[in-house]
This record gives structure tokens, C-alpha cells and sequence, in this order.
């Protein structure tokens, strides 16, 4: 959603023009727009060393995530070295896209 629209979205609430809301909007406003120009990230891309070693000190024990992969699941699929690569690929292309 376009700024000026969002802007004038909050302040054209009549509770909202009338009190000291405008000015909390507008400061939080102006620290979100400082810390969105000062969060870029660069990312180095996974290395396949560093993602399976970290991947193996995870406890095969563990509860289950959103998406129902065990890490003994996990553990046995990198194994395979393109499916390890195609998780890599997966990975660094989330990081290249922000995601």
C-alpha cells in the first residue's frame, strides 16, 4: 500500500486528528522509514559444509515444525548430494530474494 494512502487512511479518522495520536503516528512513521533504509542485509549463501554440520547437531528427538519434516528425515535426504544441492539452491535463492 502506496505511503500517502496508508497516511491518510490513520489520519482521517476523526478520534485520530483531535488527539495525540498524529503526532505518535507521524514519529512512528518517520522511525520505521530511518530502520527500513538501515536493515538491508547482505547475506554470504550457505555453504554445504556449514549447512550439514549444522543440520546434524539437531536432535532427531525433537517435536515436529509446520512442516512436518523430523530432522532424521532431514539428515537422511542431504545425504544424497543433489538433493543437498537442490536444498542449497532453495536456500541461498530465499536469502537472495529476502525472504
Amino acid at each position: 500500500m502506496a505511503d500517502h494512502v496508508l497516511r491518510s487512511m490513520i489520519y482521517d479518522k476523526p478520534f485520530i486528528k483531535h488527539s495525540i495520536w498524529p503526532k505518535i503516528i507521524k514519529s512512528t512513521l518517520n522511525i520505521l522509514d530511518e530502520l527500513s533504509s538501515k536493515l538491508l542485509l547482505i547475506w554470504p549463501p550457505f555453504s554445504n559444509k556449514k549447512f550439514t554440520s549444522t543440520i546434524d547437531k539437531c536432535n532427531n528427538l525433537s517435536t515436529l515444525g509446520l512442516d512436518r519434516v523430523l530432522w532424521k528425515h532431514l539428515k537422511t535426504i542431504i545425504k544424497d548430494t543433489e538433493c543437498l544441492k537442490n536444498i542449497m539452491n532453495i536456500a541461498n535463492a530465499c536469502i537472495d530474494l529476502g525472504h
